[in-house]
């Protein structure tokens, strides 16, 4: 069976102190899910051992973000 994934989108630093930088990952993996990062800050979270998927974006539109991986 495969595991079920938790996907976080993390956009800015917020998100990496309110998830990244907590126990959230351990727990996470504890109850059997696979925790991905989709990362869009500098910060480089594979070498922290964790799955990341790092995010580009640029704007098309004032109004439209694309994001891309």
């Amino acid at each position: 069976m495969k595991p079920k994934k938790i996907f976080i989108l993390l956009p800015d630093g917020v998100g990496l102190r309110n998830f990244a930088f907590t126990s959230f990952v351990e727990i996470g993996e504890k109850m059997g899910w696979e925790v991905v990062f989709w990362n869009q800050t500098g910060f480089q979270l594979s070498e922290l051992g964790w799955k990341e998927i790092k995010l580009k974006f640029f704007h098309k539109h004032n109004k439209n973000v694309i994001y891309l991986s």
